[in-house]
Formats: structure tokens, C-alpha cells, sequence
């Protein structure tokens, strides 16, 4: 399973490599058709909500193709970001064709994830230099990121705590008022700076 490392990193069992340069291929119907996987609050979901999904997770920052079979719907889908493209083959070609003719006519194979479950397609990329990752495992790393807890920013104290304040104080020979006033000369000059 892909993991993006704080180093910026993604590893899939065997390799590693800078996950700024990765694109995800991902084979939208194989991966909506698997069962068993998702939690009730997700079961069920469409290219929509899997594309918003995916612009919150571990693969946010990569570049992602969520390739279709057939005609987009009526009702235009917008991606929920940049990155995430969504792209309906039309009546003419499968979405199959489209992800192994990606993979073929791409120069740098080696840094493509496709994500499906197909033979023929993982047959074909694979020799082409690209990787697989299974749909369960993708849906996993989903449903993973999902139930993450949001991260809370914890805010750091600044400055000296009062016991070393004292310290330095005695240190420099100053009294409250003189450390008050230099407080509110550095108070002063914030302000002004902003202005």
C-alpha cells in the first residue's frame, strides 16, 4: 500500500520513491465495483465522492487520472482539485485501452501507479515499467484516511517561561519596569512595521 512519508516519500511493498513526481491511474470502475470493503458511510460511492476523497488524503498532492467508462453524466462532475483529473472514454474505447495506452505512450512508465484489479491491464503496464495497486488496497488506504482523526495544530508557547524570565533578568541586572518598557518599544515597532 502506498504511504506518504513526512519525508515526502511513497513506498509500495519493495520500492520507494519521491511521491512529488507520482500519477495515479486509477481504474474508476474496477475500483467502485469492489464489495466488502467500504464502511456503510461510504458504500455506495460514485466518482464524485471518491474524487473528493481523494483530495484529502495521502494522495492529495500527486496527480491523479480517474479514468471512466463511457459518457460523463449530465450533471457536469468538477473535480475537487486541480490535481484530480476525471476522464470518460466515450462509446468508442475502454477505459482499459485508456490507462494501458497511457502507460505505453508515457516516458517516464516507471513513476505511474495504476490501480486496478484487471489482469490485462496489469500485465501490460507492468511490462512497460509501470506499478499496480490492487483495489481492496486502495480502498483500504481510503477508508484509512477517512477515519483518521483530523489533525488538531497543537500551538507551541513562545517565549521564556517566567522561572527562566527571572533568570535572565537577574542575569542582566533589570528591574520589571525596564523589561515592561522594552516590551512595549518591541510592541511599538511591530505596529509600525505592519503599517
Amino acid at each position: 500500500m502506498l504511504n506518504h512519508l513526512p519525508a515526502g516519500d511513497c513506498t509500495l511493498p519493495g520500492r520507494r520513491y519521491s511521491s512529488l513526481i507520482m500519477e495515479l491511474l486509477v481504474d474508476t470502475w474496477n475500483v467502485l465495483h469492489q464489495t466488502g470493503v467500504l464502511p456503510p458511510d461510504l458504500a455506495g460511492m460514485g466518482v464524485r465522492e471518491l474524487s473528493e476523497l481523494l483530495s484529502i488524503g495521502r494522495w492529495r498532492n500527486d496527480n491523479i487520472a480517474l479514468i471512466c467508462d463511457g459518457a460523463p453524466p449530465s450533471d457536469t462532475l468538477v473535480s475537487p482539485s486541480r490535481k484530480i483529473q476525471i476522464f470518460y472514454t466515450g462509446g468508442h474505447r475502454s477505459a482499459d485501452q485508456e490507462i494501458m495506452d497511457r502507460v505505453a505512450h508515457s516516458t517516464s512508465a516507471n513513476r505511474i501507479v495504476v490501480v486496478t484489479n484487471d489482469r490485462e491491464i496489469v500485465r501490460s503496464i507492468r511490462a512497460r515499467g509501470a506499478q499496480q495497486l490492487g483495489s481492496v488496497a486502495f480502498l483500504e488506504a481510503i477508508v484509512d484516511d477517512h477515519q483518521r482523526p483530523a489533525r488538531i495544530p497543537t500551538r507551541k508557547p513562545s517565549g521564556l517561561s517566567p522561572d527562566k524570565a527571572a533568570i535572565w533578568r537577574k542575569e542582566f541586572d533589570l528591574d520589571h519596569s525596564e523589561v515592561e518598557n522594552l516590551q512595549h518599544e518591541v510592541e511599538a515597532g511591530v505596529k509600525e512595521a505592519a503599517e
